[in-house]
């Protein structure tokens, strides 16, 4: 005398990522000073804290750092900057050589202008909360020792994305 329905239902989990987490410093315009050695220094402002929910079989981390600064050299030089990531948190970690910029100053007394851009991203960290900080050293340096070489300013973003 009727229907006999029989739903589907679908039972495929869903492996789509997702943005679970996320931080953003806005833009930092304090001026800091990079002294000549082989310590890495904090940038000031590129702290960035973010938490790996649990309840997920992957997740991946990406950071993005873009800063500016300037060199105010004595003479003709050059030289370069490297940068690296430092995590602290649920573990620590330290990520080498993430990027490298350059700067050449050819005219004595002005100021050169340099723009670093550093990217990286980090599968699979365990569940819990973490920050990352951007370090800088000074490196290559010939010619005349400059005056000062300054990070002017940075921007800071991570995102946490996650999926089963």
């Amino acid at each position: 005398n009727g229907w006999d329905l029989d739903l589907a239902v679908n039972t495929i989990p869903d492996t789509s990522w997702k943005i679970t987490n996320n931080a953003f410093n806005g833009t930092l315009n304090t001026p800091q000073d990079i002294p000549t050695g082989t310590t890495y220094q904090v940038i000031t402002g590129s702290s960035l804290t973010v938490t790996v929910p649990p309840g997920y079989n992957q997740s991946i981390v990406t950071l993005n750092f873009d800063g500016w600064g300037d060199v105010d050299q004595t003479g003709v030089s050059m030289g370069s900057l490297r940068f690296q990531i430092a995590q602290t948190g649920t573990s620590a970690a330290t990520y080498t050589s993430t990027t490298v910029t350059s700067w050449a100053a050819t005219n004595t007394g002005a100021r050169t202008r340099y723009t670093f851009p550093a990217a990286y991203s980090i599968s699979n960290l365990a569940p819990g909360t973490y920050t990352f900080n951007l370090l800088v050293v000074r490196e290559g340096e010939l010619g005349a020792v400059p005056n000062a070489v300054n990070v002017w300013g940075i921007q800071s973003t991570a995102k946490v994305y996650s999926r089963n």
